[in-house]
Order: C-alpha cells, then sequence, then structure tokens
C-alpha cells in the first residue's frame, strides 16, 4: 500500500555535513528503496506543475518552514511513500514495519504535549509532521491542505503548516481510509530537550530509549536555529509582556541577536575528546559540539582505537572545527597524546 520512496528536503542539493549521517541511514537500511532529496526550487517547481492553485499560498509564506511543510504533504499525497526530516536517524528497514497501514503518522513525547497543551485546541496528544508515510491519495492530506488553507495568514508555522495543524487535522479528520498514530517509542523516544544536552554519555539510557524504536528524531531545529557560522543573527528590540493568568506583571523591551565582531574578538575555546571504540558515540559528541554557539571553537578528538572508523567519518563531516589525532604507531601513552 506505501510504496518503497524516501522524501527528504533541504534548500539546496549540498546537504549540511552535520545531518549527511543521518540522510545515509535511510539509504543503508533500504538500499532497494527509491531515495529523492528535494530541493526548495524543486518545491516550488513541483506545486507549480502539479498543484497551481496552491502557488499563490506557497509563495506567500513569510517563513520557509511553512513550505517545507507544505511541500512534504503534497508530496505523500501525490506520490507517496516515507518522508523524513534529514535530522531523523532511521534504525531499521520499514519493509516490514509499514506493512498493512494505508497512512503513518507519530506523536510527540508526552512532556511535548504538556509544554504547548494551551495552544493545541483540545487534541489529546501532538503528532509530528517530521516523519510520515502514506500510499498516493490518502484522502487525509486533502484534509490537511483544506486547513492549511484556511490557516494561510496565521503567522506561527506550528500553526499554519506544522505540528499543532497536523494534530487539529487527526482530530477531525473523519475519512473512511485509517490513518495509524504510533505511540512516542516508535519515532521520537527523546524530548528535544535530551537531543542536546543531559544524557550524552549515558549508554543505558539511550539503549532503553533505542530499544523498540524504529526510528529517533534528534531535534536539530534547523528552521529556528542558526546553523551559519560567520552569519550574524539580526539584533532587534521587541516588546515583551509577562502574563499570570491572563494579567500582566510585567511589560518590557528584549534585546536580542549578535554582533560578528564581538564573536570573532571571543578567545578560542579548545574542547578535547578522548575516545576508543566508540565510533557511534563519539560522533554523537561531535554532534553536540557543533551544536554549540559559541564561534570561535574548536574540537580535538584523541582517537585511540586500533581502525580508522571514527577518522573515516569525521573525514565525510568536513568540519575544519574538528581535529582527528590518531594513535601513532609508536604506541605513545594518552598523556603525550593530549600534550
Amino acid at each position: 500500500m506505501i510504496p518503497k520512496i524516501i522524501h527528504q528536503t533541504w534548500k539546496t542539493s549540498e546537504v549540511p555535513p552535520e545531518l549527511r549521517f543521518f540522510q545515509q541511514t535511510w539509504r543503508t537500511h533500504h538500499p532497494e528503496w527509491e531515495y529523492r532529496l528535494w530541493t526548495d526550487q524543486d518545491n516550488r517547481d513541483f506545486i507549480a506543475r502539479y498543484y497551481p492553485w496552491f502557488l499563490p499560498v506557497f509563495d506567500g509564506y513569510l517563513s520557509p518552514i511553512c513550505r517545507a511543510d507544505a511541500i512534504r504533504y503534497f508530496l505523500l499525497r501525490h506520490f507517496g511513500g516515507v518522508y523524513a526530516d534529514l535530522d531523523f536517524e532511521c534504525l531499521a528497514p520499514f519493509d516490514s514495519f509499514l506493512q498493512g497501514h494505508h497512512a503513518m503518522l507519530g506523536f510527540e513525547p508526552v512532556s511535548h504535549h504538556e509544554q504547548h497543551g494551551d495552544r493545541l485546541s483540545g487534541s489529546q496528544r501532538l503528532a509530528c509532521n517530521a516523519l510520515m508515510a502514506s500510499r498516493p491519495g490518502h484522502p487525509f492530506w486533502d484534509h490537511v491542505i483544506g486547513l492549511m488553507l484556511q490557516e494561510q495568514s496565521n503567522p506561527g508555522p506550528l500553526d499554519a503548516t506544522g505540528p499543532f495543524l497536523l494534530s487539529r487535522a487527526l482530530e477531525s479528520y473523519a475519512g473512511s481510509d485509517p490513518v495509524t498514530v504510533l505511540d512516542s517509542k516508535h519515532f521520537y523516544p527523546i524530548t528535544s530537550g535530551e537531543s542536546v544536552v543531559g544524557r550524552l554519555f549515558d549508554l543505558a539510557f539511550w539503549k532503553k530509549v533505542t530499544d523498540g524504536a524504529q526510528a529517533i528524531h534528534h531535534w536539530a531545529g534547523t528552521w529556528y536555529r542558526d546553523r551559519q557560522e560567520g552569519t550574524p543573527l539580526p539584533v532587534a528590540e521587541g516588546a515583551i509582556h509577562v502574563l499570570d493568568r491572563g494579567r500582566p506583571v510585567l511589560v518590557g523591551t528584549v534585546r536580542f541577536g549578535r554582533q560578528p565582531d564581538a564573536d570573532q574578538a571571543r578567545p578560542m575555546v579548545s574542547c578535547l575528546m578522548v575516545t576508543r571504540n566508540r565510533a557511534a558515540l563519539a560522533m554523537r559528541a561531535v554532534r553536540c559540539f557543533q551544536d554549540q554557539t559559541w564561534a570561535n571553537r574548536e574540537l580535538i578528538v584523541l582517537d585511540e582505537g586500533p581502525d580508522d572508523a571514527l577518522g573515516a567519518q569525521l573525514e565525510v563531516l568536513g568540519d575544519p572545527r574538528v581535529r582527528h589525532v590518531a594513535r601513532r604507531p609508536d604506541g605513545s601513552s594518552l598523556g603525550v597524546l593530549r600534550n
């Protein structure tokens, strides 16, 4: 019922180094599936060709993430298959996992719903659009697209095209063709906070959360986090209102952004990581290093492993801030390597 096609999207055909490992996991587990990476231009061309009536809405979105959200619904309606964000890591093949299903989504962790429950208009759980699967022509996508038309002027991406809209669509969908919505343990076993801080070296934790998971979302948040080194965030001021049960208790202004000159004037921070025979865990640590916001930084990886598995992955990563130092043939001690 669900064709063997994997859809992913990015701004251009050049996927950022920190996301290429996740991208490759889909190809590794699905060697016989068709794989399609859609660029921003591909997405617009597709809408213009097959759904020209939606093009004014598509072009009118103020936030690029709204276009990235919208296209995934149209691709699944048109072609079917599996859509996955680039920060999704595939842990196992989907061939048998999808059998017997017409459409499949996943709920986010319960804590995410608790965080945003007051904005979900009565939805019992928060559904996520980062990983979805469907047969072509499933009527649920027409229902989602109809809601997007109603919300096209909504300035919030979560409400206009994202998970809040998807959750409301599930609550109001009355079609006869079913939609399977899985518990968070299958696709979203960790929260957005756990993906960035706290549990990196807790091996028991990672074994527990990935046990039974089909894939894992790493919550990179590229649509709201500044990922371009050397590109300053705009500096602006905005009003801030703090309310207590609807009553204002504080009114003021907040200034945000950063100046590139200030970043470059900060001292270099050198991070040191010692590892041996744990390439997968080491790569998680590298990705945490890449998530830091201190501009002037480097990571020195001291690798005592007997093979070059980690070195090969770091070479593919291509991040000039990450330096790989392998154990020398002379058997130098760890202290010598650190010095």
